[in-house]
């Protein structure tokens, strides 16, 4: 019995750093932890109203020609 414990116990002792999460691993998580949240978070009650140009989103609006013209929009200054 005294052996079988003493096995476990070393099997435990070699793989905890196996399982162990480096620093700059934990950051990458929570990072694209955080970005998956934003990216499903909803802007608008209609999600047909948003409108995103290259995967931003840029405001939302239930005509459609408003919705063309933020499109158009994006990138150009007054």
């Amino acid at each position: 019995m005294k052996t079988i414990v003493a096995i476990v116990a070393l099997a435990t002792l070699i793989a905890a750093p196996a399982f162990a999460q480096s620093g700059k691993n934990a950051r990458t998580q929570a990072y694209a932890q955080q970005r998956q949240q934003t990216q499903t978070q909803r802007h608008s009650t209609n999600l047909a109203d948003d409108v995103y140009v290259n995967g931003q989103y840029v405001g939302f609006d239930p005509d459609l020609m408003i919705r063309a013209q933020l499109q158009r929009d994006v990138g150009t200054s007054d």
